[in-house]
Formats: C-alpha cells, sequence, structure tokens
C-alpha cells in the first residue's frame, strides 16, 4: 500500500519521460531561460485574466517571448495555466487531450518559487514532464467510457490549481472540487455500462457486474452523522464520542444525534458517557470499553498483557494489531514485525503512507517526502 492516490505506482516513470518530451512540447515545454527557469508568463503586453485580488492568470504556458515580463494583477503574481501559445486568443479551449499537459504546467509553473523557498530540488522541464504522466493516469480511467467533458469545469480547476500551487498549498487535484467534476456520467440506471463513471447521479451509483450486461444501479448513499456535529465541551449533551488517530479518525454512537447534542472528542480527553454528557476521559489502569473513553495517549487494551479491557498507554515499540492504535504519534505499526516502530524521515524507504512522518511515501522512488518536495519532483502521488 502506498500514499493515498497511489495506484499509478507501477508506471514505467523512467522510461517514458522522453517521449513525455512531446507532451511537454505541446505545452511549451522549453523555456527560453533553460531548464531552471520559474515563474513566466507570455508576450509583453498580453492582457490578463484576474479578478479583485489581483492575480493574472496567463494562458501563455511555457511559450512566452525571450525576456518577456510575466502578465500579473495589483498583487503581482503571474499565474500560468497552461496554454498553447503566447496569447489568450491563440491558446484555445480546454480539451480532455490537452489537460494533462496544461494541467502539469499550471502546477509546475506557480510553485517554482515554494520549492526555492524550501530549498528543494526543481527543475522545470522536468517537473512538467513528470507530472504530465500522473495527470494522463489519473484521467485514463476515463478514456472510451459514457462521460462528458467539461471544458468550464476544466478551465476553473485549472485556475484554482495555479493558484493553491503558486501560494504553496496544492494537495493534489482531489483536493479541488472543480477538478473532481471533469468527467461527468451520462448513462441512467438500467442502462449498459463498463464502469461506475459513467452512471448518474454521481456518487449515487454503480456499474453492477454481478448481473450480465453490467448496468447502471442505483445504491443507497450513507451519511455520516458525525459529519458538522459541534464539537463538546464537559458537561455537554451529547450522542457519541470521536478519535482522531494518526492516519484516521474513529467515532462511536449506540443512537442519532437529537437537536442541540455534541460529539466528544477523547483528544480533548472527553467521551459521551451513559448518561449522554460529555465527561473526563479516564486514566491509564482504569477500566474500558473502547479506545474512545481513553484519555490522549492511551488506548483500551482489551488482548494484551495487562489486565483487560483497562486504559494504557501507546508505544513506541510494543507489539500492535494492523490498527495501529497501540502505537504512540510518533510511531507506525510495522506488519512484518508486528510491533510499533518509529515514524521514518524524509528519504527513507517506505511501503506505505502510514511509515511516514510526512504521511507521504512516494509510488515513484518509494521514499518518504512531503507533499511539497513530491510536487517540485514532478509527483502526484
Amino acid at each position: 500500500m502506498l500514499a493515498p492516490g497511489g495506484v499509478w505506482a507501477s508506471l514505467p516513470k523512467a522510461a517514458v519521460l522522453a517521449a513525455a518530451g512531446l507532451i511537454a512540447s505541446a505545452c511549451g515545454g522549453g523555456k527560453s531561460g533553460g531548464p531552471d527557469a520559474t515563474l513566466h508568463g507570455g508576450d509583453a503586453g498580453m492582457p490578463s485574466f484576474g479578478g479583485d485580488a489581483g492575480l493574472a492568470f496567463s494562458f501563455a504556458g511555457s511559450g512566452g517571448a525571450a525576456g518577456s515580463p510575466a502578465a500579473t494583477g495589483e498583487a503581482g503574481l503571474a499565474l500560468n495555466i497552461g496554454g498553447s501559445g503566447g496569447r489568450p486568443s491563440e491558446s484555445g479551449p480546454v480539451t480532455k487531450e490537452n489537460l494533462a499537459a496544461r494541467a502539469a504546467v499550471a502546477v509546475c509553473d506557480n510553485i517554482a518559487s515554494c520549492c526555492q523557498t524550501a530549498r528543494l530540488a526543481y527543475q522545470a522541464s522536468l517537473c512538467q514532464q513528470s507530472l504530465a504522466i500522473d495527470y494522463q493516469a489519473t484521467y485514463r480511467s476515463y478514456q472510451g467510457r459514457a462521460v462528458t467533458f467539461d471544458a468550464d469545469a476544466a478551465l476553473r480547476c485549472l485556475m484554482q490549481t495555479a493558484t493553491a500551487a503558486s501560494s504553496c498549498s496544492f494537495g493534489g487535484p482531489s483536493t479541488i472540487d472543480d477538478c473532481n467534476q471533469l468527467f461527468l456520467p451520462t448513462l441512467a440506471p438500467g442502462d449498459t455500462c463498463k464502469s461506475s463513471v459513467e452512471c448518474t447521479p454521481l456518487g449515487g451509483s454503480i456499474c453492477d457486474a454481478t448481473v450480465t450486461p453490467s448496468v447502471c444501479k442505483l445504491v443507497s448513499v450513507s451519511t455520516d452523522p458525525f459529519a458538522g456535529q459541534p464539537r463538546g465541551t464537559a458537561g455537554d449533551p451529547c450522542f457519541g464520542s470521536c478519535r482522531k488517530n494518526s492516519t484516521d479518525t474513529s467515532c462511536g454512537s449506540a443512537r442519532s444525534a437529537q437537536p442541540g447534542e455534541t460529539i466528544c472528542w477523547s483528544n480533548d480527553a472527553l467521551y459521551c458517557t451513559s448518561n449522554s454528557l460529555c465527561s473526563p476521559t479516564k486514566a491509564a489502569g482504569d477500566a474500558c470499553a473502547s479506545d474512545l473513553q481513553c484519555g490522549p495517549l492511551l488506548y483500551c487494551d482489551a488482548w494484551g498483557t495487562s489486565p483487560s479491557n483497562t486504559c494504557v498507554a501507546q508505544s513506541d515499540s510494543g507489539p500492535c494489531t494492523p490498527t495501529g492504535i497501540e502505537c504512540s504519534p510518533t510511531a507506525y505499526c510495522d506488519s512484518s514485525s508486528a510491533h510499533c516502530q518509529t515514524l521514518k524521515a524524509d528519504g527513507a524507504p517506505c511501503t506505505a503512507y502510514v511509515e511516514c512522518s510526512s504521511g507521504r511515501c512516494s509510488g515513484h522512488t518509494h521514499t518518504c517526502l512531503t507533499p511539497l518536495a513530491a510536487l517540485c519532483k514532478g509527483e502526484l502521488y
């Protein structure tokens, strides 16, 4: 298991980087300033596509004239979203054919200063070529499917991607709503299908492969009863408890929420008692029925060497189960040894994101690295 979204880890990336130069050249991969050129815009005097915030979105791609200034807004920030020519009128619409290349430009041309500030390795042309491959892999599941491409959403996706990249906060396409709405399903329930991405409504149906031929089928969409519920304080009426762990969030309740009720968080040293009030969590050695009843850095040990069903301290090196609840925030559960081990530093080899202190295991190099370091190298996953 790699980092979330790491399904493309098996791509033979190094072998196809040379071919990816064709992709980069389609969006102007070469730069007059050389491979280490950073932020740049289009020809001098080109119009900007900005808003009240003073951000200018350049459609120039990487094809700006040598020495030409970047198009900027009042904030002085030029955001390149990867057109194929020097001016907006020449760049043409965003299409599913040029989306991957333009998305790569939107990230790489706007993240350069972030990489330099963080003293991370960055090469513009390599970033674009490499990232285009990852983007192509992301969109490959829609090829040959009964979907429509929303060019307007794609343009908004590129603009928001460029903005996030320039602010050093880009977390990948899945973190931007418009980037998740690029390919819209066209098949109704009962229609023959090949993939769930073809079935409407989006997120509320599947392509049912248990019948022949496969058909689109409506499914019930489960709603999270804990989503959006207020965080309780000591003495507040409550309906359940939650706990944020290093890799996930666990919640529990015996009933649904009533008006005015809250969630007690064990991270705040509170849990929801049987009388539906947020009360202090239990200390080490106290009897417990679940991890949610134990305080921060504790868990409910039901099977260990301690007396069963008591709160015990998390460990940096003790035995653990696959959930890793027994491990401290600075450790993870190593599946091979079934013991907690210290989280790995950037650059260390890894097989899963839970092993890394950064929370990211590169799907290409299989090493721990920060999200920003991955983008500077041209990696989405």
